[in-house]
């Protein structure tokens, strides 16, 4: 096997293995996350998410350099062993590249349709641009990562009291300020095995009731009307 496929198969398969013992160990550290405040819990659960794909990329950074550095420019056979979890890790990428492109192209979908007709307007307590849309469902959403905007359905608007609205407002900016749009599209296309388990989804599944429940917080804070109102899915 040529060097440069030498390098490609050990990093890739420095990722699969990486990412396979994570796996492993995440379901014992859940528990260890699971405390706190839902704002300090939502940033454990999405950092317990990200660790089998993160650790596996950096392993994998660290064996590439390591290989890059000190092996000998050679043609080498290197068994089945290597290649065979090379595969499992190029595999794993493609996968996880190929749910960003489709996440991306669904919001784009999603954000095109909401946004045609839509009007730009001025709202305090969000740093956000925001558009109002007209929708039979209550539309209060933000969208975009690198340039986050709030689309918010007339209904809302109508049917909010200055309070309420002040609430929903914090709600979403709780969400803006904690980034929640990125952390998603980095839980969903993370490169690794444990998205091919349930512990995936269950991460997943309590991470958004956390950021929910620390948005609610924030949303409280601002008023207690608007919690009630999004309670009611205001």
């Amino acid at each position: 096997m040529s060097f440069s496929l030498r390098v490609l198969a050990v990093g890739t398969a420095t990722v699969a293995f990486v990412t396979l013992v994570a796996t492993l160990l995440a379901p014992l550290l859940m528990a260890a996350v699971s405390g706190g405040s839902a704002s300090r819990r939502a940033h454990r659960l999405g950092i317990l998410r990200l660790i089998p794909a993160g650790s596996g990329l950096a392993a994998a950074l660290v064996v590439i350099t390591s290989f890059l550095n000190f092996e000998p420019r050679l043609d080498e056979n290197i068994g089945w062993v290597i290649p065979a979890l090379g595969g499992l890790g190029a595999l794993l990428i493609t996968v996880a590249a190929w749910r960003a492109t489709q996440s991306a192209r669904a919001t784009r979908r999603l954000t095109r349709d909401w946004l045609s007709g839509a009007t730009p307007i001025e709202l305090s307590g969000v740093s956000a641009p925001a558009v109002a849309i007209s929708s039979e469902f209550p539309v209060v959403a933000v969208v975009g990562i690198r340039r986050p905007r709030l689309v918010i359905a007339r209904s809302v608007l109508q049917a909010s009291t200055a309070e309420e609205l002040e609430a929903v407002l914090a709600h979403e900016q709780g969400h803006i300020e904690r980034r929640d749009n990125l952390r998603r599209l980095l839980m969903y296309a993370a490169p690794d095995a444990l998205s091919w388990f349930p512990r995936s989804s269950e991460l997943a599944s309590a991470w958004r009731a956390a950021t929910e429940e620390a948005a609610d917080d924030d949303a409280a804070r601002a008023g207690d009307g608007g919690r009630a109102a999004l309670g009611c899915g205001v």
